[in-house]
């Protein structure tokens, strides 16, 4: 039972680690936000580790309204400025997140090289863009992404570590399937560790 005269502490994570930009008109990470980020991470095992309460929310993801409209557009070759995420070629400046699937008329296939090359010595230059207001988002469900993975996992072994009978007081989710992933884990985890 939690203290009555105990702090309650609310880690979220994507509040609490600096992000990289996800709106329009964000700046880079300082590198003083960089150093916040490499310390979080450094430390986020104790975040889990030594929490009273665990809590895991599953959303599906709701892609925006409007998201990966194709728009064609002329534009000053100054505002165009590009990078590569992967295999898509992303704006960054005036144009952030949009995606440019084609210059001129050709397919980038996310070579921020071939853009400039036909951009050099050009005022403006006709572009497809996919709008991505937000950035691309990232539609793979939360059961199959990683990082959650890590911190359903890191929950098991701080379940597996406690009575079993303690589970329902101190992981929470908004899924049932969750809590049976998280509590079928952290059985096997303490069959594991029995003498």
């Amino acid at each position: 039972d939690a203290d009555s005269d105990s702090d309650l502490l609310v880690f979220l994570d994507f509040l609490a680690i600096p992000q990289r930009p996800f709106a329009e008109g964000q700046e880079e990470r300082t590198p003083e936000e960089e150093d916040v980020f490499a310390l979080a991470l450094l430390h986020l095992d104790s975040v889990f580790l030594y929490a009273d309460y665990l809590v895991h929310l599953d959303v599906p993801v709701e892609v925006p309204v409007d998201e990966g409209r194709v728009v064609h557009a002329t534009v000053p070759c100054e505002d165009l400025e590009l990078r590569e995420v992967g295999r898509t070629l992303q704006c960054t400046g005036a144009f952030a997140f949009d995606s440019v699937s084609a210059v001129e008329g050709l397919p980038m296939l996310g070579s921020a090289t071939a853009a400039r090359r036909i951009m050099q010595g050009k005022q403006q230059v006709s572009v497809t863009l996919e709008k991505h207001k937000y950035g691309l988002p990232n539609c793979v469900p939360c059961s199959d992404r990683g990082w959650i993975y890590l911190e359903r996992f890191i929950t098991m072994v701080v379940a597996a570590m406690d009575k079993e009978e303690d589970f329902v007081d101190t992981v929470y989710s908004n899924k049932m399937e969750v809590l049976q992933e998280v509590h079928a884990g952290a059985q096997c985890l303490r069959q594991a560790a029995a003498p």
